[in-house]
Formats: C-alpha cells, sequence, structure tokens
C-alpha cells in the first residue's frame, strides 16, 4: 500500500517532466526568433548582392553554406516547436464514472495513481527527450551557420 508521501514523490517526478517541456518550447521560441532574423539579414544582404555586377566567389560560397546550415537549423526548430501527445496521469471523468457505490481507501487511490504518474512520466521523458535533442542539433546549427559566416567575413576580409 503506498503512502501520501511515496505519492507525492511520483507527482513531483511528472511535475518535473512537465517543467520540462516548457523549458524547451521557451528554447524553441528563442531558436526560432533567432533564425527568423538571421533569414531577415540574409534576405536584406541577398538584394545588395543581387545589384552588385560581380560577386565575390568567396561569398557566394559562404553565404550559401550559411544559408543552407540555417535552414537545417529551422527544420530542427520547428520540429522541435510541433505538437507532441503528451500521457497525462489519469482521466478525471473517467475514474469518477468507475467509483461505484465503495469508493477505493486512500492507500488503494494512492497506489493506482503512483502507477499512472509513473506511466506518464515514462513516457512524456522520452517525448522530451526526442524535442530536446531536436533543438540542441538546432542550437549547435546556429553556431554553424554564424561561425561560417564570420569565418566567410574574415577570408573576404583577408583575401579580398
Amino acid at each position: 500500500m503506498a503512502t501520501e508521501a511515496q505519492y507525492k514523490f511520483f507527482q513531483k517526478l511528472y511535475d518535473e517532466q512537465s517543467e520540462r517541456r516548457k523549458n524547451i518550447q521557451e528554447r524553441s521560441k528563442l531558436y526560432f526568433t533567432v533564425v527568423s532574423f538571421y533569414f531577415g539579414a540574409i534576405l536584406f544582404r541577398l538584394q545588395d548582392i543581387v545589384k552588385a555586377q560581380s560577386i565575390p566567389r568567396l561569398e557566394i560560397i559562404f553565404g550559401i553554406s550559411s544559408a543552407v546550415i540555417i535552414s537545417a537549423s529551422l527544420l530542427f526548430t520547428l520540429l522541435a516547436i510541433r505538437v507532441r501527445a503528451y500521457e497525462v496521469p489519469c482521466d478525471p471523468e473517467k475514474w469518477i464514472k468507475n467509483l461505484g457505490v465503495n469508493p477505493q481507501e486512500d492507500p488503494d487511490f494512492f497506489d493506482a495513481r503512483i502507477v499512472d504518474y509513473a506511466v506518464a512520466t515514462n513516457k512524456n521523458d522520452k517525448v522530451n527527450e526526442v524535442a530536446a535533442t531536436k533543438i540542441k542539433v538546432a542550437g549547435w546549427l546556429i553556431f554553424g551557420a554564424v561561425s561560417v559566416q564570420l569565418i566567410g567575413l574574415i577570408c573576404i576580409y583577408v583575401f579580398g
């Protein structure tokens, strides 16, 4: 028979996964904003390049490389932001319908809810891990795009 303290422990584990989901969503929004501004800067610069008579070869190479990397970052960010299916600990309406004449004793109730929380926490952890991995990849791709852009600017400055 489970105690209320054990129940609260499993509830806390579930709440931690819910908080992790919120953190992943916030980071995804931030990355989406950064990528959007970066795309805006690329498009703004693209207008100048189109107007130019001769385009330096290094600028084309680094510009295209940076655009491809930031596009991949956008893809991973969108994959991390997308709506995912999360598990809830229990369906209150279904639980109330199943009460019957003799409701569960508290220890039995806590036992059942602990199982619900354990299952939901494990499933949500797997879903969160997939989203976290995608947002990590997106972050590294943003870093890579900025690095390629900076290296390109240095090369253009040094080699003309």
